[in-house]
């Protein structure tokens, strides 16, 4: 008997294959192979893998360079700033600075208060809610010489700007507290804390000796 040539076909269409003369499953036969389940599971593991609910959200930030050595020139070996990742939910500051709310000038004054608070409070770092104390709750190092330092600049500090101003600037960059705890606790409504720290890490900027800020465009 001549062998039979199989009828033309064309895609999309739906062809009745009978499997026990085909020798083939009946769901290949008829083009539906992506539906079996390891093809859709191929499809899925080819997705990027995503990190929800971990409070972390990684950017690429220029920040002041550990490393830099004043003693020496600077240069391509030895850079006042590097390129870094940093996590933008580490702090309200740092989020404000990713956002773009404050600028460099700014966002250096709230750094530069937040190291002299932790050195005051015996290296302590401010609070985070990604970070668990292992220590017990014990109480910090004895009073050094470092730590009288930075107790003698924030008080210098605190001289020169208002009482309101200071006490915002010490609430969220030096205790490290949300934005929204800051409008709680003046009774403001929500966005109204962060332009008052705006405002008084732009005062704080110009104690600090930060120079002018930068004119915008326009």
């Amino acid at each position: 008997m001549p062998e039979k040539t199989p009828a033309e076909f064309t895609p999309g269409q739906t062809k009745t294959v009978d499997a026990s003369t085909d020798g083939r499953s009946p769901r290949i036969a008829c083009g539906s192979f992506a539906k079996l389940p390891f093809a859709r599971y191929r499809e899925r593991a080819r997705q990027p893998v995503q990190f929800r609910n971990l409070g972390v959200d990684i950017r690429m930030a220029e920040v002041d360079n550990p490393a830099f050595t004043k003693a020496a020139r600077e240069s391509a070996d030895n850079p006042r700033t590097i390129t870094a990742a940093r996590n933008s939910n580490e702090s309200p500051l740092v989020r404000l600075e990713h956002m773009g709310s404050i600028d460099a000038r700014q966002a250096r004054a709230g750094h530069m208060f937040r190291q002299l608070y932790e050195r005051m409070m015996g290296g302590q770092r401010s609070p985070s809610f990604l970070q668990i104390r292992v220590d017990g709750g014990s109480a910090p190092d004895a009073f050094t010489e470092s730590r009288g330092r930075a107790s003698s600049q924030l008080r210098t500090i605190s001289e020169e700007m208002t009482p309101d101003d200071y006490a915002v600037v010490r609430f969220v960059c030096g205790e490290g507290r949300s934005l929204r705890e800051l409008d709680k606790t003046l009774g403001v409504r929500k966005g109204g804390g962060k332009l008052r720290l705006v405002a008084a890490l732009d005062k704080l900027s110009d104690v600090l000796g930060l120079g002018k800020p930068k004119a915008k465009d326009g």
